[in-house]
Formats: C-alpha cells, structure tokens, sequence
C-alpha cells in the first residue's frame, strides 16, 4: 500500500494533492470494513509504515503549496460602496434587481454557497421568508432555515431543531434597504407560479409588463454559485470573492463592530465556538494600526501614573467622629486614596 500511495497518479498524469490522499486511505478502509476486515489503517501499529508514507505525502505537498485552499474573502462595506456607485448593485434592470437581492439576503442571513440561494423559495409556497411589522412598526424580513442544512441534518440528534431564524430589518438608506428590494423583487415576479424557486430568469424585454419582469423558469445553481464572483469582478475588486464570502462578510461586520458572540452564533447557525471564531477576520484599518505600533510611528508612549499626595488638617477632638472633607489634587486629578492618621489629624491622600 505504501507503494501504491507513492505510484497513484491522476488521468492527466499530475501527482493527487494530499488531502485526496488521505481521503483515499479512508475509502481503502471503509471498503474494507464492509467486505469483513476490522482493519484500522490509521490506527493499527501494522500499519505504521503506511502512515509514515501518507504524512510525507501530505507534508511535500504542503512544503510545495500544493492543495493549499484559499478562503472565500469578506467584502468590507468600503467595497460594497464600490459597487453600488459603478451600478453593479441596484435595482434598474432585472438582472440588477435579482443580483442585488441575492447579494443583500446572503449578507443579512449568513447564506452559504450557492446551494443555500437556490434552496430559496417565493412567498406562497411557504413561510420561509416572511414580510412581518414588528411593535414599533418596523417592516422586517422573517427568514426560517430548513431544518436540514451543513449543521443540521434533520436526525435523531437533531430533532428537537425548529431551524435557524433570523430578523433582517433594512438599511436606513432607501436605495439600500433590503426589505423594500425584496417586496420590489416579489412584486415583479409572475402571480402564478409554479415553480417554488425564489430567484428566476428575466423574462424577454419585448415581453416584459410594468408588473412583471421575471419568467418562472428557475436559475440553476451553477449560475447563482457565481453571481458574487461576477458582481465583485464587475466592480475591479481584487481578492477571493465567492457566494461564501457574503457569509464571512456578515461574520466579519458584526465581530469588527463589537457584537457578542452568541448573538453572531445566533445569526450566523453556527453550532461550535471555533466555527463562528474562523471568521474573526482583522480589518485593514486595525492591521495597519497595529502596524504603526510596532514601527513606533504616531502612537505617544503613555506616560506613567503618579502617586498624587494631598494633604489636609482636620480640626477635631480625638473622640469625636471623623469630619467630612473634600479634598482638590493640584492638577484636578482624581484622587485615588484618603489616610486619616489619628495622632495628628492629618489626612493624606494617594
């Protein structure tokens, strides 16, 4: 087997990457398993040889950057600017409104890839996203995450889930208010569809009404999966932009704006700690602020406290209870300590 792992090739001919290695070995032994043979490749001392292989394998590939997966980049809100001033989002055309919805829902509710937008579906079929008027009169969007998803697969050991829920209020900007895109973008839609499939071709322009823009024919995953990649390259905005991107975004904004954990848990669905935390992502802006610091260039040294003494006589006979006195450091400072010493009457203060 060592052999085997050290000969393997692609059709192309090109070595596999590591991890595919590894995930080959898992597939040996399950086969095993299930034709008998309790052999445990990973764990087994019998097989210590083949581990041996398997890590230098993995670690040449490493050492190579070989299979190396780069994250799905944040967009800061300074790029999203961007793209809403070169009128790559907006709601001008049908294409413009249908991007701009999908982008705006996967910021707001932490959408993964392209498979949670097209798993989407219109108002009518069901209440998974809703239009509700909460206490203070404020429309909000109320979204329900089917109960099976990447965390939750709708088991035994999940069967007490209702599914993730989610408020998304709009923006206090119009132009950028997701509720008010999303009624524009429901009201468009054909009055009888058949289709449950939330987003859909444009419909023809010569055939196009003032109050239908959209076909019922769905958009295929393979196109939703590339609509952030094609919006950013759109905008000249460099980096690894994909549909997941929209979820690390919204990670992203709430760490950098201080809001607690759970709550971001809350939104995100995101079971584990560790899950959430992969996202805690460091601003530009606070990278180079730290940098600064390390350079030494425009952060002043603090300079270090001073003990600030005070002292007062306080008239009064040694067996009468103590005075109240207000005590005024020279430079207006707080005063951190008062030491009323009996013998002399005299207080101090630190």
């Amino acid at each position: 087997m060592c052999h085997f792992l050290t000969e393997i090739r692609r059709k192309d001919g090109n070595e596999f990457l590591g991890k595919t290695l590894h995930e080959i070995v898992i597939c040996m032994q399950f086969h095993l398993q299930k034709s008998g043979v309790e052999w445990k490749l990973l764990d087994d001392p019998e097989f210590v040889k083949l581990r041996h292989t398997l890590d230098n394998l993995m670690k040449q590939c490493a050492e190579m950057g070989v299979g190396q997966r780069k994250k799905a980049e944040s967009i800061s809100l300074s790029q999203e600017d961007v793209m809403w001033s070169k009128g790559v989002l907006g709601e001008a055309n049908p294409v413009q409104l249908q991007d701009t919805v999908q982008y705006l829902l996967g910021v707001n509710l932490a959408l993964r890839g392209g498979d949670e937008h097209k798993r989407l579906r219109k108002p009518g079929f069901d209440e998974q996203i809703q239009v509700l008027v909460d206490e203070e009169g404020d429309k909000y969007l109320f979204f329900t995450q089917d109960l099976k998803s990447k965390t939750s697969q709708g088991g035994l050991s999940n069967k007490l889930d209702v599914g993730r829920q989610v408020r998304v209020y709009g923006s206090d900007n119009k132009e950028r208010n997701v509720v008010r895109l999303y009624e524009k973008y429901i009201s468009l839609l054909p009055k009888k569809p058949k289709h449950s499939d939330l987003f859909v071709y444009e419909l023809a322009e010569r055939r196009r009404t003032p109050s239908t823009w959209f076909s019922d024919r769905p958009v295929g995953i393979n196109i939703l999966q590339k609509t952030v990649r094609k919006l950013t390259e759109a905008a000249g905005l460099k980096g690894n932009f994909t549909n997941h991107s929209l979820r690390a975004s919204c990670a992203t904004h709430l760490y950098q704006r201080g809001e607690d954990e759970q709550m971001i848990k809350c939104i995100t669905g995101h079971r584990s700690d560790a899950g959430v935390r992969s996202y805690k992502r460091v601003s530009d802006k606070l990278l180079k602020s730290a940098n600064k610091k390390i350079c030494g260039d425009g952060v002043p040294l603090e300079a270090p406290k001073k003990n600030r003494n005070v002292s007062c006589t306080v008239s009064r006979a040694l067996d009468s209870p103590p005075a109240m006195v207000d005590l005024v450091s020279s430079d207006d400072s707080e005063i951190e300590s008062v030491k009323v010493v009996k013998k002399s009457e005299t207080a101090t203060a630190h």
